[in-house]
């Protein structure tokens, strides 16, 4: 459970960095006609990252709920709003 919480919010954080890089997995498949917008774009990094983690998961053997494992991803993601609003409540 603990590996799934690390692993989730790890790959969570990991898709905005990475983005650039599903952009151009993404045109290497897809027309530019047909490519997602900017936030499109956030979304299949997102998705991506996920579904790696998921993997990584399985193949390791342990029972990871999907729920901890999305819920984990969206904590990565938006660590830096949620630590921002956080540190805004106490000033």
């Amino acid at each position: 459970m603990v590996f799934t919480i690390i692993l989730s919010v790890l790959a969570g954080w990991a898709a905005r960095p990475l983005q650039a890089q599903v952009v151009e997995l993404l045109l290497r498949v897809m027309d530019e006609d047909h490519m997602p917008d900017r936030d499109g774009q956030a979304v299949a990094a997102f998705a991506l990252v996920m579904m790696l983690a998921a993997l990584v998961l399985e193949f390791a053997g342990g029972s990871a709920s999907p729920l901890l494992v999305l819920v984990g991803g969206f904590l990565g993601y938006f660590q830096a709003e949620l630590r921002e609003a956080l540190l805004s409540r106490r000033r």
